[in-house]
């Protein structure tokens, strides 16, 4: 079974969001470029009730990172079309024996709606405490799965997102921007960031990286791969091993055996000479 990432957008009904679908298309290209070949990707950037619904039937159980960009509020993600309690899209998760690892809620101020999807048994939700604009919004995304995406075996859900943050203080502040010195950021700035990681296990946060996605199978079959790769070269190596030893022993004996028989036919040669003289 694929782990599929689930990219939703929605520009919205009335102030538009261009920069949704730019922000969905650069995703999907990251991911496309990590070259993560367990990585399903389902995109809709325009996202309507009717597209949700279908998607979420036709991907139970696979989603392992949800992604929204648009509109929102406290309570609700807004579509092209309709309006979305976060509590009715939890309640279907809560069904589903293989929970979403990651939501993320790239909208404005949804910070209450973290703890319906925590309930419903997701790992890890990030969302925001105040309006954001959707420039930045974008960057901070991009800059997220960049990071987790970079090196899927080691960079853990906290580490992407604190560099995220970090990258987004820096486009935020021009005098920050100055600099690339990630140690000069002001220690209390993280209390200033707009998004929020969110988790009722801490310990997941520092741990999980985007490689456990892998599914066993495909894990299996390069652990195989692997190991035929070094059977071969262990192969390889004793046969240069066998012939080196043969080349030593050889090669030595040969001038043994020249070297007695130049011996004795010198030591013939002598006694044929000594019988001539007799």
């Amino acid at each position: 079974m694929m782990a599929i990432v689930l990219l939703l957008g929605a520009a919205g009904k009335d102030q538009e969001l261009k920069s949704v679908p730019k922000e969905l298309a650069l995703l999907k290209q990251r991911l496309i470029q990590s070259h993560l070949s367990y990585l399903q990707i389902e995109y809709e950037p325009y996202l309507t009730l009717s597209s949700l619904s279908e998607l979420l039937q036709r991907c139970a159980n696979q989603i392992e990172i949800l992604h929204f960009a648009g509109h929102s509020n406290p309570s609700q993600i807004l579509t092209n079309d309709e309006d979305l309690y976060s509590y009715q899209i939890a309640t279907i998760i809560k069904t589903w024996k293989n929970k979403p690892k990651i939501i993320f809620l790239n909208g404005c101020e949804n910070a209450d709606q973290v703890e319906a999807f925590l309930n419903a048994g997701v790992k890890c939700v990030i969302a925001t405490h105040k309006p954001i604009s959707d420039k930045l919004a974008s960057v901070f995304a991009d800059s997220f799965y960049s990071n987790l995406l970079s090196n899927p075996h080691s960079v853990n859900c906290q580490q992407a997102f604190d560099r995220a943050g970090a990258i987004a203080l820096l486009n935020q502040n021009n005098k920050l921007a100055n600099t690339l010195d990630l140690k000069n950021l002001p220690d209390a700035s993280s209390q200033f960031w707009d998004w929020g990681l969110f988790s009722h296990d801490t310990t997941w946060l520092h741990t999980w990286t985007v490689e456990q996605l892998m599914p066993k199978s495909i894990e299996i079959k390069n652990q195989d791969t692997q190991s035929k790769a070094f059977l071969l070269i262990g192969g390889v190596l004793l046969f240069v091993i066998v012939v080196l030893v043969l080349i030593i022993i050889f090669i030595p004996s040969q001038s043994i055996i020249h070297g007695n028989n130049g011996t004795i036919i010198k030591d013939i040669d002598s006694i044929n000479i000594n019988n001539n003289k007799q």
